[in-house]
């Protein structure tokens, strides 16, 4: 065909990193999102601990990874957010139970295994 300039290499090559870097941004957005609104889930029943909206916002925390989302700034990058992405839902079911034996089961049909992370 033709032979490419270096310019043409560098161009082709910035072009290439711009594409990777905005995806990765929106990747890092999403999850920021996400780990947002469960922190504010978690936020809206803070002071009604032992009730089934409480033990459900703790097992959304717990089940994505409470140590990648400590905080609402850093670590959502490396959140399980995959887990919360159910087939089907049985409120009854799911609010009963402990937090981190709901969590466990949510990991576990993810693919992530029986611990909570």
């Amino acid at each position: 065909m033709y032979t490419e300039s270096d310019y043409q290499r560098r161009k082709r090559h910035r072009e290439s990193e711009s594409h990777i870097k905005q995806d990765e941004n929106h990747k890092y957005r999403a999850a920021f999102l996400a780990a947002e609104k469960i922190w504010a889930i978690a936020g809206m029943v803070q002071e009604r601990e032992n009730t089934p909206d409480w033990h459900f916002s703790l097992a959304l925390i717990k089940g994505v990874g409470a140590k990648a989302i400590s905080n609402t700034l850093t670590g959502h990058e490396r959140a399980n957010f995959d887990v919360l992405a159910f087939d089907e839902f049985d409120a009854n079911a799911e609010v009963s139970s402990d937090p981190d034996g709901t969590a466990s089961r949510w990991r576990e049909a993810a693919g992530y295994g029986r611990e909570t992370a």
